[in-house]
């Protein structure tokens, strides 16, 4: 089940950049661009999902201004700039 209750969806922000989100073809989409998962209506943000795999990823580094993000299962490495 990919659907979640509209409240809940309308006071979700993105961890990584604290702006809003939107669903967006089953997934939850931040204004920063990460996509989150969402298992039995509950919004799986502690990780974005992989661009190239759509697999969970992992935080390889963070620092000042970025996050560096790992995808265990495919080794696709991105960052998001726009964080904080």
């Amino acid at each position: 089940m990919n659907e979640i209750d509209e409240k809940l969806l309308r006071i979700l922000v993105c961890p990584f950049c604290k702006k809003g989100v939107r669903l967006e073809g089953g997934l939850i989409v931040s204004d920063c661009g990460l996509k989150y998962a969402i298992k039995d209506g509950i919004p799986q943000m502690l990780y974005p999902l992989c661009p190239k795999c759509g697999e969970e990823t992992r935080i390889k580094k963070e620092g000042k201004n970025k996050v560096q993000f790992r995808c265990p299962k495919c080794g696709n490495e991105f960052e998001d700039e726009s964080i904080y």
